[in-house]
């Protein structure tokens, strides 16, 4: 009997929820969306020299081994606009996040302190992206598209810090800023639930592909020099790597 009432309800609900919604076009509207989520980020290179400079301060038998893969928030906002019901077009503004802090040894014995690698790299990422959405009924909407990007570190910088071992007071800090701009892509596909006209309640998943090539650092003169990898050539940041948000999509 359970089976049979289920299908009955699920029926009666398909048949009269989209009765009470408003039908919900694409074209020739203006979609604001908030998309707070998170990224996923390859680093490689960072990660790598992260390593070599933890095996050269502590005496370490072996090279420790550092995760490929980092993670970090993936906030944004976008302004799309629907050219017809099937494709909007318009513009993507993420705030990408990512921080690396590792333990390197003791310090000082009084008052007792422990040493901190400390990496951090946020970076605007502003894209231009092109949806094709398919609206399945008048509850949901389902989207695949791309974006082309522009990225551009912002206040990213490496640093040692002295921490207290049992307060956890920072006491020095010695840090090294450093910028640089990149290009790269993403696609990413999703759906919407449509909860009035006007609004919808969206998931979205994607993968990014991001390296910023050239970056230039100023060392504790203030002389700019280009940071170098263990190895010798110009240090990379990789931001490829999948992402997931969610969405709060506005339409007017």
């Amino acid at each position: 009997m359970k089976k049979p009432l289920w299908s009955f309800i699920v029926l009666l609900l398909s048949g009269l929820l989209p009765a009470f919604l408003p039908a919900a076009p694409l074209g020739g509207r203006f979609m604001l969306s908030l998309h707070p989520g998170l990224g996923f980020f390859s680093m490689d290179d960072l990660n790598r020299a992260l390593a070599v400079r933890h095996s050269v301060l502590l005496p370490l038998p072996t090279t420790p081994s550092v995760p490929s893969m980092s993670w970090g928030l993936d906030l944004g906002t976008g302004l799309q606009y629907g050219i017809c019901d099937y494709l909007l077009a318009g513009l993507d503004l993420s705030y990408l996040t990512t921080d690396t802090s590792v333990k390197l040894g003791a310090g000082a014995p009084f008052p007792p302190q422990d040493q901190y690698y400390i990496l951090r790299v946020p970076a605007l990422e502003l894209s231009g992206v092109v949806r094709a959405a398919w609206p399945v009924n008048h509850l949901l909407v389902l989207s695949a598209g791309a974006g082309w990007s522009f990225i551009s570190l912002t206040n990213a910088s490496e640093a040692m810090e002295s921490r207290g071992t049992l307060t956890g007071t920072v006491y020095s800090s010695q840090g090294i800023p450093f910028r640089g701009q990149g290009w790269g892509m993403k696609a990413m596909a999703g759906v919407e639930f449509w909860v009035w006209e006007w609004f919808s309640l969206g998931l979205e998943a994607g993968y990014r592909w991001a390296k910023i090539e050239s970056i230039l650092a100023k060392d504790l003169q203030g002389a700019e020099i280009t940071p170098q990898t263990p190895g010798g050539s110009d240090l990379s940041i990789d931001y490829s790597g999948p992402f997931v948000r969610y969405q709060f999509n506005f339409y007017f």
